[in-house]
């Protein structure tokens, strides 16, 4: 999640779509103490910024969370 997080600040459209995606079904792993709720406000802003990003695939995932 750091990672992911610190690219997505710096504009890294892959990385924005994964947060995307993390917070579009939430994240639930035992093994590393890892526990993202969901939120489809977030998954929304982030798959719009990786969408400005020209990553293709988020500006679909857009599109489909306002239908």
């Amino acid at each position: 999640m750091f990672h992911y997080e610190n690219a997505a600040k710096k504009g890294d459209g892959e990385s924005q779509y994964e947060l995307g995606y993390m917070y579009k079904y939430g994240l639930k792993r035992h093994s590393d103490s890892v526990d993202l709720p969901q939120d489809k406000v977030k998954a929304k802003e982030y798959f719009k910024q990786a969408c400005i990003n020209k990553y293709e695939l988020a500006c679909s995932r857009f599109k489909q969370m306002n239908n």
